[in-house]
Order: structure tokens, then sequence, then C-alpha cells
């Protein structure tokens, strides 16, 4: 894809979504690692992803 759509395209759903919504951008888009947009978390492998879901828990945890 692109690397100026899918900045932009994180962008403007980063935008138009609550901050209290977390976006998670994933696959191996060489962009995400370089310039991922400031709220987005970039999961690069799948491996990661459960780590991931983990810290998401933690955090949100009562």
């Amino acid at each position: 894809m692109n690397p100026t759509l899918v900045v932009d395209g994180l962008t403007e759903l980063r935008a138009k979504l609550p901050k209290s919504v977390e976006i998670w951008a994933g696959g191996r888009c060489p962009v995400l690692s370089r310039r991922a947009p400031d709220g987005i978390r970039v999961v690069t492998e799948f491996a990661e992803l459960t780590k991931s879901v983990v810290d998401w828990r933690h955090r949100h945890s009562l």
C-alpha cells in the first residue's frame, strides 16, 4: 500500500475516534515502523499481539 495513504488514513481515523479508543495497526508496512502517526500502536509481528492484549487488559482492569 502507498505509505502516504497508510499514514494519512490512520491519522484521519485517529482524529475521528475518541482518544480513549486505542488504534492498533499491524503488518509489515515499512512506514509503520518509520513514522507511525501519534496515537497508533504498531504490532508488526503476530507473536506480539498476545503481549499487546495482556498489556491492554492490565491497563484497563478494574
